[in-house]
């Protein structure tokens, strides 16, 4: 007689506990909605017409000012200093138009952006090449330069666009980087890396092959990015050619749109997601010959690895998105844990997002061709 009872119990039990998934994916989905909402309301607007332009061009000269064609600069660091000066003055919209040719041996730091306006480096003529090697000149076989661009800047949306670029022959390419220790108050976001071609990247492509490379788009506490539209080709390190990604997103690196990229080929897995780096959309993207896994998920855990260089625990990833992707001669996904710890021992302190659902990857309509 006791046992008829419990019965009915159990069945309300488990009629809640569904209910309650239902509810936490719904509140994923709507959050899902909500930050891209966000991010093409903040990115979608047209540039103004009273924009500011400057020109960069391979006849240029960083002595001039950049306002035309004919008046243009020959670096995107000079480039850098005029657009901070139109920032500070009266922030606008500001355009860096880079004419077709090769520069040579270019990196920059730049530390220029603002919420509500554009910077914006691109192209005059789409249909020509404009190429940024890392090389010294174009009779050197290896590139120089580490690094072609690393963007500092954190605590609110940035906005800066970079399209139809070819960079070559670096050890790494692009950082677009918020600060690592402050999840809450150290981030940028709403950039977009648009229709880049990305080649010859990783130490293999350096005069210096002992420094090992690890990502061509490093994102480091960086959100509601777009990145779409992208090639990379011929990514490698000389040694250690696993540690090299073509996206690494991590240190709270969420709600990221990762689509209609071309991945390959690689020996390192393609997408690398690392710490509580959450909701992060990857789909409709090509992995040709990348590495084991198109897909891969890390964090580090100091206790276990003297390597760990960030001052807490870092923590697993949530939420994150894998679907309608392609997959030539490459594994679907990989979730990569050091084996020493389950998520459940894990030092992180901070609890998984609610509306994740307990999730950490989901996966659908993924294609594997042989």
């Amino acid at each position: 007689m006791g046992l008829c009872k419990p019965k009915k119990f159990m069945e309300n039990k488990e009629l809640e506990v569904i209910m309650k998934r239902s509810i936490l994916a719904l509140i994923g989905t709507i959050t899902t909605i909500v930050a891209l909402s966000l991010l093409y309301t903040n990115m979608s607007r047209p540039l103004q017409k009273g924009h500011a332009k400057i020109y960069v061009s391979t006849r240029g000269s960083d002595t001039k000012d950049g306002t035309s064609s004919n008046n243009s600069v020959a670096t995107l660091k000079r480039a850098h200093q005029l657009a901070a000066a139109y920032m500070k003055r009266s922030p606008i919209d500001v355009v860096v138009y880079v004419e077709p040719g090769t520069y040579y041996n270019q990196t920059v730091t730049w530390t220029t952006a603002h919420p509500k306006y554009y910077t914006k480096i691109t192209t005059t003529n789409p249909k020509k090449q404009t190429v940024f090697d890392g090389r010294e000149n174009r009779n050197a076989s290896l590139g120089s330069q580490r690094s072609f661009f690393t963007f500092r800047f954190a605590g609110q949306h940035s906005n800066l666009i970079i399209e139809n670029l070819t960079i070559r022959n670096y050890a790494e390419g692009i950082t677009l980087s918020g600060n690592r220790e402050d999840f809450e108050k150290g981030w940028n976001g709403s950039n977009k890396i648009l229709n880049n071609t990305f080649d010859r990247i990783g130490s293999l492509y350096h005069e210096d092959p002992s420094k090992h490379a690890y990502a061509v788009l490093r994102l480091v506490n960086s959100r509601y990015n777009e990145i779409r539209g992208n090639k990379f080709t011929n990514i490698m390190n000389k040694n250690s050619p696993a540690l090299l990604h073509s996206i690494y997103a991590a240190n709270a690196s969420s709600h990221n749109i990762i689509h209609a990229n071309h991945f390959g080929p690689q020996k390192g897995d393609p997408v690398r997601i690392r710490d509580f780096s959450n909701f992060n959309d990857i789909a409709k993207n090509t992995f040709d010959r990348a590495a084991a896994y198109g897909y891969s998920e890390w964090y580090c855990e100091k206790k276990g690895n003297s390597a760990c260089s960030k001052g807490v625990p870092e923590c697993p990833s949530w939420g994150n998105v894998f679907k309608n992707n392609t997959l030539t001669k490459t594994g679907v996904w990989h979730l990569y844990v050091n084996a020493k710890f389950v998520k459940s021992k894990s030092a992180c302190q901070r609890n998984p997002p609610k509306e994740a659902d307990n999730k950490r990857l989901r996966t659908s309509q993924n294609i594997s061709k042989k």
